[in-house]
């Protein structure tokens, strides 16, 4: 390997990591590569539809058109989209409008319309003879709808990967240094586990009961100090919850991730966690995961190899599909902390146009470890091309020109689609249409959600006075800036442990 690291090709047997450049404009570039995927899926998905009718549930109302496109040209019967983000349309299948609070329960919520669909005259008149396939893309985890089963659903091996109460196991096994970590009960003798694992810094807790999948979203997880509890931490007296601590690390949160298809592992450019500590209560504001800004290359290519390392693993033992690392990169190195098993919300704020092509490769990886041995010509001759253009795709999208930052709150005064802009005082925001976009600085919006609402806010890099931070120490500004413009209540976020301090300034409405 050369010293400065992998370059186009392979890190180690099947193992493709992303091209250092890439020629012509980025749209053109984008869309030539999305085509390219999506027309190198074709056969697998045809084979896998076998012409049969397609119920395709999406979770972003943008993925409808290239989901039908993309099934159509496939040989689909027919193809009925159901964005399962329409309120309406909740409302209809349930009788009614339902609140959530949170992302696990808005996940459930997204499970509900989809099971009520099962029953409901749409879908018989749709396909009366029971004949159609569902299509279930990440995060959704939908077997069948009205006896109509789901394509490549999510293996039972995916599911054991992400118990946290597990996942120490797995770094060992793997080879991947870790850093000590404790897993017990929650009871009174917690606190003294705690300062056992304290290395001055605190600790993180994160919590599961017992028979119950991991939580999402970053729910269900404390930072502590100083050995103190936050008053929102669960009682000690809870008889069906289990705690995994670590020492809390100080440094720079982030993610590798990919996807394993036919064998080959395909690396993805290293995303930044926007996972924000909020001070009043010990928990974090979750904004999603964004591309990373300074990130040496030798850092870079180090955290390649760590996810190849990982993905060349779970291949071993017959996983295939999205999967992702969490951890934090600290001065001593990255320590893992958490493992996924399914595509993340790293491509949620990406083009549906590009979105829809790599949720179908993760389908159609998956649906390939089960394949008839009749197709496994075409598989062991086109999976590697899936790998490679799904490297070159993402390397793309996933670039540090752009961040979208996300949040859910439960009450707001206003909304509406405000643009930004930097100022030598902070960040500033105005109402859209602007009167120029020379300065932009981006958009921030705030639009209803089946948990209240939901901000959005994209911000673009260069742009004028961009101050030359991470994202992380820039995200605190949008949830502010938030709380001014529409009333919302995120209050008091800081900057992950260890990132440069958030600009000080005037934010707010120009």
């Amino acid at each position: 390997m050369p010293p400065d690291g992998p370059r186009d090709g392979l890190a180690g047997p099947g193992v493709i990591v992303p091209a250092a450049h890439c020629t012509g404009t980025r749209h053109d570039t984008e869309t030539a590569l999305a085509g390219e995927l999506a027309g190198a899926l074709t056969p697998f998905l045809r084979t896998l539809i076998n012409r049969r009718p397609v119920v395709a549930l999406c979770t972003k109302s943008t993925d409808e058109p290239h989901w039908r496109a993309l099934l159509e040209s496939a040989g689909a019967a027919k193809v009925l989209t159901v964005d399962l983000t329409d309120l309406t349309l909740t409302e209809r299948l349930l009788g009614g409008r339902r609140t959530v609070t949170t992302a696990i329960e808005h996940l459930a919520l997204q499970h509900d319309v989809a099971r009520a669909l099962g029953g409901h005259q749409l879908l018989a008149s749709f396909d009366p003879g029971g004949d159609a396939v569902v299509l279930a893309p990440d995060p959704l985890e939908i077997t069948s709808i009205g006896g109509r089963c789901s394509l490549a659903v999510k293996p039972p091996v995916a599911h054991l990967v992400e118990h946290k109460t597990l996942v120490d196991g797995l770094w060992d096994l793997m080879g991947v240094d870790r850093q000590p970590s404790l897993v017990c009960d929650v009871t009174p003798t917690l606190p003294s586990q705690i300062a056992a694992l304290d290395q001055g810094e605190g600790v993180v807790v994160s919590c599961q009961r017992r028979g119950h999948a991991p939580t999402v979203g970053g729910e269900h997880i404390w930072w502590v100090r100083r050995g103190r509890l936050p008053a929102t931490f669960p009682p000690l007296t809870s008889r069906d919850l289990r705690a995994r601590v670590m020492p809390l690390l100080v440094g720079q949160p982030l993610r590798l991730h990919g996807m394993i298809v036919g064998g080959n592992v395909a690396c993805f450019p290293v995303m930044e966690l926007l996972s924000l500590p909020r001070p009043a209560d010990g928990t974090f504001q979750w904004g999603g995961s964004v591309p990373a800004r300074h990130l040496p290359t030798t850092a870079r290519v180090h955290l390649h190899q760590v996810a190849a390392r990982a993905g060349r693993w779970l291949a071993a033992h017959g996983y295939s599909g999205g999967f992702a690392i969490d951890g934090i990169r600290t001065d001593e190195g990255y320590w893992p902390t958490e493992l996924t098993g399914r595509l993340t919300a790293a491509f949620e704020g990406v083009d549906s146009a590009v979105r829809v092509p790599v949720y179908a490769a993760n389908l159609v990886a998956r649906a390939a470890t089960h394949a008839q041995p009749s197709s496994g010509t075409l598989i062991e001759q086109t999976t590697p091309l899936l790998a490679e253009l799904l490297t070159a795709l993402t390397a793309r999208v996933l670039d540090a020109t752009r961040a979208d930052i996300y949040g859910a709150a439960t009450d707001a005064t206003s909304h509406g689609t405000h643009q930004l802009r930097w100022t030598p005082t902070g960040l500033t925001a105005e109402p859209s249409p602007a009167t120029g976009t020379q300065n932009s600085a981006g958009t921030i919006a705030l639009t209803r959600n089946p948990r209240g609402w939901l901000l959005h806010c994209q911000l673009h890099a260069p742009a004028p006075l961009l101050p030359d931070l991470p994202w992380g120490s820039l995200a605190p500004l949008v949830y502010h800036l938030s709380d001014q413009v529409y009333g919302t209540s995120f209050g008091q976020l800081d900057p992950p442990f260890g990132l440069p301090p958030t600009p000080r300034g005037v934010i707010g409405p120009s």
